[in-house]
């Protein structure tokens, strides 16, 4: 469907990421907004974000958001959980009332993209405002895996409570907005949780590979060498990716495997340091290397295409993009059964599943594929297959009409 700028409809992505502006350019950290990039066919776009001037030194703004298909409308920066929700929260929340008040009028739709307490602040003000909301839920908003991510960054006894209480909002919070507003999810475990009578809920794939990034003869190309594998990881750099677990994996590996992995990506620096830490209490610096965060081009492709196989030892996930890149080139995948994942692939024979939070299986997994040549090369052909389901061009077809079906219903357009 292509639609002409005089029948285009205003979305606003409330979205309240964290955004460096710095020499006229916006960065973010994180891949996200580019599939919301690609709405602007059907939508004139608007994201409402949180925008500073200066770097964050807990965040790595590595990701540039195109200005010219998106216009940024900013909220107050705040860097850090405290002052993203207590010392800041009463500008945040006053610069969110001045915006709808301003708006309201203007915008057919809002996209409320991920829970939290501005999420909600934004879905109360778009009925209050009469302005149709959707919202978009990435992953499952487990209590315990909010719990451990927070008290992960911090031991006092003030922060465990603290966390105990954010983490059973921030639940909450998923649950009142799937069950109030047509929603959007990317895994199959909240689709089927939330797919009763009368809900209006899209299974959404969130990829950002298109039909030209398959690589169909990415099997046949890579030279693979029998009993050695090098693996890739890309994620964000949080204990929810459960990449202790990858490491401890590696302490039970044989000491003459030959067996690496790239982990790419960046996160919250006292999580990178915890894992550092114990790549070098387990002197596994020639096995395991943080590479840091790649933008979403050319040679971050290129690491998938250097690959042999891709691991992701998640606690929790909907479906994430990254595994459908890998699949894209071709590469085998060892991945946790948790959230969406074993519905992607337990029947496309691409991937080895394990439970989460088990080194041994993991281990296991890892000299699997190691060691069969044959089973590596099945399992790539397998991926490219399945890969051509979850192009960027399918999913934003549906994601828009999905979209279009509300912002219609704001202008009576039948």
């Amino acid at each position: 469907m292509n639609s002409s700028q005089a029948e285009k409809k205003r979305l606003a992505i409330f979205w309240p990421c964290n955004v460096l502006l710095k020499d006229g350019k916006y960065t973010t950290n994180s891949y996200q907004h580019y599939q919301f990039l690609h709405l602007n066919e059907y939508f004139d776009l608007e994201l409402v974000a949180m925008v500073g001037e200066e770097e964050s030194p807990t965040e790595k703004f590595s990701e540039p958001i195109d200005s010219s298909r998106l216009k940024i409308i900013p909220l107050p920066y705040a860097d850090g959980w405290f002052n993203r929700y207590i010392r800041k929260f009463p500008v945040v929340v006053y610069s969110i009332l001045q915006l709808f008040c301003k708006k309201k009028k203007e915008w057919d739709l809002i996209l409320i993209v991920d829970p939290d307490g501005y999420s909600q602040i934004a879905y109360w003000l778009s009925r209050c405002c009469g302005i149709p909301a959707v919202v978009y839920i990435g992953g499952s908003y487990n209590f315990f895996d909010i719990w451990r991510d927070i008290v992960f960054r911090r031991k006092s006894l003030f922060w465990k409570p603290l966390a105990i209480g954010w983490a059973f909002f921030l639940s909450l919070s998923e649950k009142i907005l799937l069950y109030f507003a047509p929603s959007i999810v990317t895994g199959r475990e909240l689709h089927n949780q939330y797919s009763y009578k009368g809900k209006d809920i899209l299974l959404y794939n969130s990829t950002l590979i298109q039909e030209k990034d398959i690589n169909s003869k990415g099997v046949e190309q890579k030279k693979n060498i029998p009993y050695q594998l090098k693996l890739l990881c890309v994620c964000r750099l949080v204990p929810v990716k459960g990449l202790e677990y990858l490491v401890d994996a590696f302490k039970e590996l044989p000491e003459d495997a030959k067996i690496t992995v790239d982990i790419i990506g960046s996160g919250t620096s006292y999580y990178e340091d915890f894992l550092m830490r114990k790549i070098k209490d387990y002197k596994l610096e020639s096995k395991i290397r943080l590479l840091g965060s790649l933008p979403h081009d050319a040679p971050l492709m290129k690491r998938y295409e250097q690959a042999d196989a891709f691991v992701l030892p998640s606690i929790s996930e909907g479906t994430p993009k990254v595994l459908f890149e890998a699949m894209a080139k071709g590469l085998p995948l060892i991945v946790t059964a948790v959230g969406g994942i074993p519905y992607l692939v337990a029947e496309k024979e691409c991937a080895l599943l394990v439970p989460p939070r088990e080194p041994h299986a993991l281990a296991r997994a890892m000299l699997t594929l190691a060691e069969n040549m044959e089973m590596r090369i099945k399992m790539g052909g397998k991926a490219i297959e399945a890969a051509r389901e979850f192009t960027l061009e399918r999913q934003i077809a549906k994601l828009s009409e999905f979209l279009l079906l509300y912002a219609r219903k704001n202008t009576g357009i039948k």
